[in-house]
């Protein structure tokens, strides 16, 4: 799969925010060009919005292919309640987008909302000391990257819009030739969650499309004509991260967003010191979903909004089984977590940074020494490749 954050500047400023952000040292410098490492990166856009020069960027599809299809259909998050400050608008905006040329439009906010009871339900039930519920791609890619001992605690359940897309393509089987299901995404980690622009090509979704880039088509298509939507009230306390109505304890749940915060958090449960604590839902926009980059508001404003929905919520809780949204370990990167092998490594890496001079200065591209350590540990660097090894005020 392509990375999804691309580096779009000629002449980089080598300003190095970029370096400083990323929480787990995905970007270097080489050749006063940024590289994203693919297998580090979290999708988690903090690089994009440090970079004031619009050097790094996320793009979905475009609409020049909805001819590619006879019947297409475009799933909306429900965090796009957050930018409408009415049912009237609401149904103004829907009107818009099924102009653009969808015959249909789907809301998955039931679905969003069955998952995150099963979650509940499941911890409850399993027997498991506790679980990590996360419809994030950037936090269970934090998890896989950065907490590898924290794997086996990801519950097995595939993202909302995926279930959703694979419902749709399953009801409109065989009524048309070619049926074109696209993907409106709040924020630039879900755009992997499509096989094109990005070729994730197990997805049952054809294209992902960004919010912020039909924003202005949506605007020059509002008018009067409105077009009627149901949504879920338990899709939206999923996606603002309230724990209302749980088969657990309300201590026994912990909801986190930030990814400041989700990583404090993960590092207490790394060393188990949330004994107390059976789930954990985790969120790397602020304040939830509603925090995505790609929606126009604020998630602030965006939280008042979509609280305003709730006592309009009239579509049931999808009912869901536990095949309908079970996910297979292998497919979300599950793996068996060598301890001795991870000592081993992180021993190894410290022993270099300790030859290293602990300056962070970035100058060998790198945003840490930490960063640089792993790379020589690793044989993609040597001591020598540090810009300060050998000069006189390292001595």
């Amino acid at each position: 799969m392509k990375n999804v954050i691309q580096y779009t500047l000629g002449s980089c400023k080598k300003c190095m925010k970029c370096l400083r952000v990323c929480p787990t040292e995905a970007i270097s410098i080489n050749h006063g060009k940024v590289e994203i490492k693919n297998t580090q990166c979290i999708l988690c856009d903090a690089c994009i919005n440090s970079c004031s020069h619009r050097g790094l960027q996320a793009k979905g599809a475009t609409l020049d292919t909805l001819n590619e299809f006879d019947y297409k259909v475009i799933l909306l998050p429900t965090a796009i309640l957050s930018d409408s400050s009415s049912m009237q608008e609401l149904q103004t905006l829907i009107s818009a987008i099924k102009k653009i040329g969808f015959d249909e439009v789907v809301d998955i906010s039931d679905i969003t909302g069955g998952i995150y009871q099963f979650a509940q339900r499941y911890v409850n039930e399993s027997g498991m000391r506790y679980g990590i519920s996360s419809t994030c791609p950037a936090i269970n890619r934090l998890i896989e990257v950065k907490y590898p001992m924290l794997l086996s605690a990801i519950l097995p359940f595939e993202y909302p819009v995926e279930v959703a897309a694979k419902m749709v393509r399953k009801r409109l089987s065989g009524k048309y030739e070619k049926v074109g299901i696209y993907s409106l995404c709040e924020c630039v980690a879900k755009l992997s969650l499509a096989k094109h622009p990005y070729g994730n090509m197990e997805s049952n979704i054809d294209y992902a499309i960004t919010i912020a880039e039909l924003f202005p088509l949506i605007n020059h298509l509002k008018d009067e004509r409105k077009e009627e939507y149901h949504f879920c009230k338990e899709g939206i306390h999923a996606v603002v991260h309230d724990f209302y109505d749980s088969g657990l304890e309300k201590k026994d749940v912990l909801a986190v967003d930030g990814l400041d915060k989700v990583q404090q958090v993960l590092e207490l449960a790394e060393f188990e010191n949330l004994k107390s604590i059976r789930l954990l839902s985790l969120y790397a926009c602020p304040n939830g979903c509603i925090g995505g980059k790609f929606l126009w508001g604020n998630p602030y404003v965006g939280r008042v909004f979509i609280e305003r929905f709730l006592p309009l919520a009239d579509k049931p809780v999808a009912d869901l089984s536990f095949n309908d949204i079970f996910k297979l370990p292998e497919s979300i990167h599950h793996q068996k977590v060598d301890m001795k092998k991870q000592v081993q490594h992180f021993l190894a890496i410290n022993e270099k940074l300790e030859q290293l001079p602990g300056y962070d200065c970035g100058a060998c591209g790198l945003a840490s020494c930490r960063a640089m350590a792993h790379e020589i540990v690793a044989g993609h660097a040597t001591l020598d490749d540090c810009k300060l090894m050998g000069k006189s005020e390292v001595k």
